[in-house]
């Protein structure tokens, strides 16, 4: 599994820059660059000033990741295979405002 580093401050599932799903999907099936790419399981909602994730898990630095960005080297049968992945978007408001910045054609 990838170590993954998520600056998506403002995602539910996000604590200290890490994740508390254990797998999280990756959008942009036709991506040619990682800004048509996006983390489709992002949901907006941790609070913010406390840096709290609002899920029952605890965040890993590894999470499984699915990807459906056909184009990326990383891909391998819509699985990631990078050792390392950075998720962006801080302050996004929906899955459409972050995006793969690890996405590399």
């Amino acid at each position: 599994m990838p170590i993954l580093n998520c600056t998506v401050t403002n995602c539910n599932y996000n604590k200290d820059r890490m994740c508390c799903k254990e797998q999280i999907n990756v959008e942009g099936n036709a991506a040619e660059d990682k800004t048509s790419t996006a983390c489709g399981s992002f949901k907006e909602g941790t609070d913010t000033y406390s840096n709290t994730c609002k899920c029952s898990s605890e965040p890993e630095r590894k999470t499984g990741i699915a990807c459906e960005a056909e184009k990326c080297t990383y891909n391998d049968n819509k699985n990631c295979t990078a050792g390392h992945v950075e998720i962006e978007g801080c302050n996004a408001k929906c899955c459409s405002e972050t995006m793969c910045a690890s996405f590399y054609k």
